[in-house]
């Protein structure tokens, strides 16, 4: 099933909003409660974010191209 252009743009910025919000989400939360989390909290609900978004939009996506 070919996706024409717009649904894969409409998609990766989906995608990419997702990413953003969860790994800024996650840097302000530390932000607030004192830097007690550290880097691993960042990078764990970074990567949670990431794949969120995979599995969201995945048939829609042009990461399922390669």
């Amino acid at each position: 099933m070919h996706k024409s252009n717009f649904v894969i743009f409409l998609a990766e910025l989906a995608g990419t909003f997702g990413l953003v919000v969860a790994a800024t989400g996650s840097i302000v939360y530390d932000g607030m409660m004192g830097n007690t989390l550290g880097i691993g909290f960042i990078s764990v609900i970074h990567f949670i974010g990431l794949e969120a978004t995979h599995i969201l939009l995945q048939n829609i996506s042009a990461q399922n191209k390669f």
